[in-house]
């Protein structure tokens, strides 16, 4: 498999070899310390281009073949817009008289023998030298640039001049230099870290230029650097059930499970992409994504199975078109509400328009809905709870795991301030009739159940970004507060996602005891009811019955690494688990044979042996192990010493307790008296009865 990938990349930086380094592109693409190193190349601009290209295709061949093909693909996209703008301009130029200043400044684009510094100088001098000595071509045939020319330059040649890359312009000098039309120039060097404006991906995302006509054809995928990446390729058909899925989750979460489940899992690829496919035509939306699908199964093997449907172009058409119409139509709509000032007719323009974006598959623009001012045109408190909690989940879905955390602190202050008003509203009042009793009685349910529901999923949202922050403890704290009940509904989490989540968090954090009280013995058994195997599972782990429990979290293994939330986790946690379970079952023991732990634990000697160590190095286990014989010996505290030292420690404590008293009786014999009082007259002073 590393041949196959290194084979890849090679491929990959062979076909890219005469073109510019497009590292930013990469960084979007991968995750962990690779896109942190991609991220310091990128801002590197005075190592050669030819170290950083090495360094880059090293990365690159770590990356699987789907991240190394989208590389490809949106590379040779970019190659594709740099080289149509290379021409536009090298005739432009070449009608100017130009054209062998153009050709060197295109060189300058691919020439890996330099640095980013270099060239950026270079680019200055060549466009300096295009200006003083072709002012015509800029409507300038004698500015204020001849004037200040050095005059040493006046003997030199044209070609002499070119090449003399460190006299031409020196960086201090400081020459008026011809920025009329440099918003058009794409030579001109822009700053480090954006775009440039030549590479832009406008013409394949159908993004209409000024003066263009707008393409209404579907814009081809963005590749997100959010979106999760399978830790692991997963081999196992039987893993997961598409078609209990299909009732779980409301209609985007199920499409990035399944679109996370085609990439991860080769054997349920196709019948994925069968499901996928059916889902969409049935409940006409995201027209994008069945593209999508069939591009990508344009390159596989199963792509001409008889049982593939072919791609149905007029459906897809007219949903197209019916959405883009649509778009157009809230569109309009919501710019007539905000000229007309009314808030809660805004409010509702916003909403439809944020519901249609989330059913075209348009979740980025959705997003951008609640960022442009909804919270000010919430007027009601339901209102500010249901756009607080669909922001959450628009967020989650698109993995944008840095903007959860800010929007968590002012949900809660939201739902916080609604219990409030709940409570002063439930407050004895006035007599009521019947029929407002009954009214008020029914708006105090709906709120209740309302705040309830929000406050369960604001628990589940937390959990997810906790997971993800890799701080399991808090993770598993607030999925344990989930309540069943409020998650009755297709939602981007099922109950027993959170069964999962919440029990898997609990092993790798919890004691035993912990365990027993909170998971077990808790309201969160009725969401682990939705998992039998769960609870048998803790119940196995509370008891010390580490081979059934093995056994039964091993079983979900497959299934937790199909989770886009979860499977970059799953062998953090359960190496977590393992060493917790060893910790567990060495504690009763003064002397431990390991042939027999790893027949428990369902591992080989010397991986018993590893984990053994790794244990006594963290000071979670204490003893020593004779690696010919097989045994353990725990180095256990002696009861004996522990007794006496408490026994001693007790002595010391009811001697120190009976000098107090002894001296607090010799002060009263003596009529020495402290004031306490708040006068404070006298402090310290030593009185007598007498004076009293």
């Amino acid at each position: 498999m590393l041949l196959y990938l290194i084979g890849v990349a090679l491929l990959v930086s062979s076909a890219l070899a005469d073109s510019p380094l497009y590292i930013e592109e990469l960084e979007e693409l991968v995750r962990g310390p690779d896109r942190r190193i991609l991220d310091a190349l990128d801002d590197d601009d005075y190592t050669p281009r030819s170290e950083l290209k090495i360094k880059v295709d090293t990365i690159l061949a770590k990356q699987s073949p789907e991240t190394q093909r989208s590389y490809e693909h949106i590379v040779e996209l970019k190659e594709a817009q740099r080289k149509r703008k290379n021409a536009h301009w090298q005739s432009r130029a070449d009608a100017a008289g130009v054209g062998n200043l153009y050709e060197k400044i295109k060189l300058l684009q691919t020439d890996l023998s330099i640095n980013e510094h270099h060239a950026e100088r270079r680019t200055k001098q060549l466009r300096y030298y295009r200006t003083f000595h072709h002012g015509a071509h800029h409507g300038r045939e004698h500015g204020p640039v001849a004037r200040r020319c050095p005059r040493s330059r006046a003997g030199l040649s044209s070609q002499d001049r070119i090449d003399d890359n460190d006299d031409i312009l020196d960086e201090d000098d400081d020459y008026q230099m011809d920025r009329s039309r440099e918003d058009e120039d794409p030579f001109v060097p822009v700053k480090r870290g954006s775009r440039h404006k030549y590479l832009r991906m406008d013409e394949e995302f159908g993004i209409a230029r000024k003066g263009e006509k707008k393409d209404r054809k579907t814009p081809e995928p963005r590749f997100s650097a959010k979106s999760p990446v399978a830790a692991v390729k997963v081999h196992n058909a039987d893993a997961v059930r598409l078609s209990k899925l299909l009732d779980s989750y409301e209609p985007n979460a199920l499409i990035n499970r399944i679109d996370f489940i085609m990439e991860a899992c080769p054997p349920l690829e196709k019948e994925s992409f069968l499901t996928l496919v059916k889902f969409l035509k049935e409940t006409k939306r995201n027209a994008q994504k069945y593209h999508a699908l069939y591009t990508r199964a344009e390159g596989k093997a199963w792509g001409a199975d008889a049982d593939v449907p072919p791609m149905d172009k007029e459906w897809f058409e007219t949903l197209h078109a019916s959405a883009m119409s649509r778009t157009d139509a809230l569109l309009h709509e919501l710019k007539k509400q905000k000229d007309e000032g009314v808030k809660e007719s805004t409010r509702r323009a916003m909403e439809e328009l944020v519901q249609h974006y989330g059913k075209t598959g348009q979740l980025t623009e959705a997003f951008k809905q609640f960022n442009r001012g909804m919270r000010e045109y919430c007027t009601q408190m339901r209102h500010i709870i249901n756009m607080y909690t669909s922001w959450l989940e628009m967020a989650v879905l698109l993995f944008e795991w840095h903007r959860v955390t800010p929007l968590i602190s002012q949900s809660e202050r939201a739902i916080q301030e609604a219990e409030e008003a709940e409570n002063q509203a439930n407050a004895p009042g006035g007599r009521l009739n019947r029929n407002q009793y009954d009214q008020v009685e029914a708006s105090r349910k709906t709120n209740k159940l309302l705040i309830g529901t929000s406050r369960s999923k604001l628990h589940a949202i937390v959990g997810l970004s906790s997971i993800e922050s890799k701080n399991y403890k808090q993770a598993c704290e607030r999925f344990l507060q989930v309540e069943a009940d409020h998650l009755s509904d297709p939602w981007i989490l099922a109950p027993f996602d959170i069964a999962r989540y919440g029990s898997l968090c609990a092993l790798a954090t919890l004691e035993r005891s912990e365990m027993k009280a909170k998971c077990l013995d808790s309201k969160f058994r009725k969401i682990l009811e939705t998992e039998p195997m769960l609870v048998e599972a803790l119940t196995c782990f509370t008891r010390s019955q580490f081979t059934r429990f093995f056994q039964l979290i091993n079983s979900i293994q497959d299934a937790m690494l199909l989770d886009p939330y979860f499977s970059s986790h799953v062998t953090r946690i359960y190496e977590m688990i393992k060493k917790r379970a060893l910790a567990q079952y060495l504690a009763p023991f003064a002397v431990a044979d390991l042939a027999t732990m790893a027949t428990v634990f369902g591992l080989t000697t010397d991986e018993l042996c590893t984990e053994i160590i790794s244990l006594m190095d963290a000071g979670v286990i204490r003893g020593r192990f004779d690696e010919r014989t097989g045994i353990i010996e725990m180095r256990n505290p002696d009861e004996r010493v522990q007794t006496h030292q408490q026994l001693a420690d007790t002595c010391d404590k009811l001697c120190a307790r009976a000098e107090w008293t002894v001296m607090r009786a010799l002060i009263q014999s003596s009529k020495v008296f402290v004031a306490t009082d708040d006068s404070k007259p006298s402090r310290g002073k030593r009185r007598t009865n007498d004076e009293s």
